[in-house]
């Protein structure tokens, strides 16, 4: 049996005409019906939720840039991949490719992540968008499923389900301190590749001491 601890940041796609598309698809709210309440709304709030629609496609797995990939195979140092979106993919498909062909094939591969889902189905779709042939990643796994282990869903239970901030404060483990994924795409704006590098690779180990925590391993 071999964990896989994986994390990535993404920040929206960076193609004008696709921003321009989400922008466009920003309509006032429904109870608003004067032309002159919409006329204010256009002044006032649509710029910030144009704002708003772009940056949420950091989390829409076909409109994602990944910038950062960090991952670490059972007790070995946390490794990353940072930059260009197509090198990322790239360097984590030959790793996990070594990987494999070194242990004659995959084994039994449980990839443990917070929101674990997210990381692999936003990787799966961009290997496709990039047209790269993806790894074998668990892109239609279950909670219940023996790939993953979500540590943001313990128990399976959708209404449980706990950020990473708290799972550390319960475990008396360093939290996230003043930096976190919303920050990604200011950080990104800002040519801070470092300082999301180190997040990254922080989440990794975060996750990683959780999980030995659950599984009775710490």
């Amino acid at each position: 049996m071999t964990y896989i601890y994986l994390d990535i940041e993404t920040i929206p796609d960076e193609r004008e005409n696709v921003r321009d598309y989400f922008r466009k698809q920003v309509e006032p709210p429904g109870n608003l019906k004067k032309a002159e309440t919409i006329a204010k709304w256009d002044i006032d709030d649509r710029p910030e939720s144009e704002n708003k629609a772009v940056r949420s496609l950091a989390l829409n797995p076909w409109f994602a840039r990944v910038v950062c990939v960090c991952l670490a195979v059972d007790d070995g140092p946390v490794v990353s991949f940072s930059g260009e979106e197509g090198l990322i993919l790239r360097k984590f498909y030959n790793l996990m490719h070594e990987r494999r062909q070194n242990h004659n094939g995959y084994g039994t591969e449980i990839f443990v992540g917070h929101n674990i889902m997210f990381d692999i189905r936003v990787l799966h779709a961009r290997f496709l968008v990039n047209r790269i042939t993806p790894p074998r990643l668990p892109f239609n796994a279950k909670p219940w499923s023996d790939s993953i282990f979500d540590t943001s869903n313990i128990f399976q239970d959708n209404q449980m389900r706990i950020s990473m901030e708290k799972l550390c404060l319960a475990f008396g483990i360093n939290g996230k301190g003043d930096f976190d994924g919303s920050q990604v795409f200011d950080a990104w704006n800002a040519g801070e590749i470092e300082k999301i590098k180190s997040y990254c690779m922080d989440d990794v180990d975060r996750v990683r001491s959780i999980h030995k925590i659950i599984t009775g391993r710490a």
